[in-house]
């Protein structure tokens, strides 16, 4: 039985990284930038805001999460065009943005825990997504649920295990653009070893 500890996707990611810091950095900054001056617009605009980062910004912080997947998966060293991939399937992307964003929002609104919990049951969806272009946001989200049953807590643990980076991050700023890509590339690798998880139980039971 394969092991979800934390500290295992956390070497996969450093190995992965592993001459790659350069590029990976890069990524992660310009990826900031376009985050930091989608959030600035809440100086000239609530409303534009929030739709500029919701049509643009959160797109591009997919792009991101893809750049290092890519990376993880294949070697593939990071570029800053890959961070708009997602826009070739934008429509999708942007309705599974706000199916699953609605989605946590309607949870919170009972309880903040269980926002938090369908949260981590969600998280999957835009690599579900990548991965498998014949299904529907709707079905994303729903495969991603059925994945992170029984992980929920290996993925709170996870990014748990980031709070000292990312508070290092907050206090230097410019320390995120390290982080970003630690945090990514763990992430990938747990995505991975989930779905090689769930492609060795289907063969199990086709046998």
């Amino acid at each position: 039985m394969e092991s979800f500890k934390s500290s295992i996707f956390k070497d996969k990611a450093l190995k992965a990284l592993s001459g790659k810091w350069k590029p990976s950095v890069i990524v992660s900054l310009v990826t900031m930038l376009i985050i930091g001056g989608s959030i600035a617009l809440q100086h000239v605009s609530v409303l534009l805001y929030y739709a500029v980062f919701v049509l643009f910004g959160s797109i591009v912080s997919i792009g991101c999460t893809y750049v290092f997947l890519d990376l993880y998966r294949d070697k593939k060293e990071p570029r800053v065009a890959d961070l708009f991939t997602p826009f070739r399937q934008y429509g999708r992307i942007v309705t599974c943005y706000i199916q699953v964003l609605m989605f946590i929002i309607l949870w919170s609104l009972l309880l903040f825990v269980p926002g938090i919990i369908k949260g981590l049951s969600y998280s999957m969806s835009y690599f579900i997504l990548k991965d498998r272009p014949e299904l529907s946001p709707a079905e994303a989200i729903k495969e991603s649920m059925r994945l992170m049953n029984g992980h929920k807590a290996d993925l709170f643990i996870l990014q748990l295990s980031f709070i000292g980076w990312a508070i290092l991050g907050l206090i230097t700023v410019i320390g995120f653009i390290w982080v970003i890509p630690y945090i990514n590339t763990s992430i990938a690798a747990f995505y991975e070893q989930l779905r090689n998880k769930d492609t060795g139980s289907l063969n199990t039971v086709t046998e």
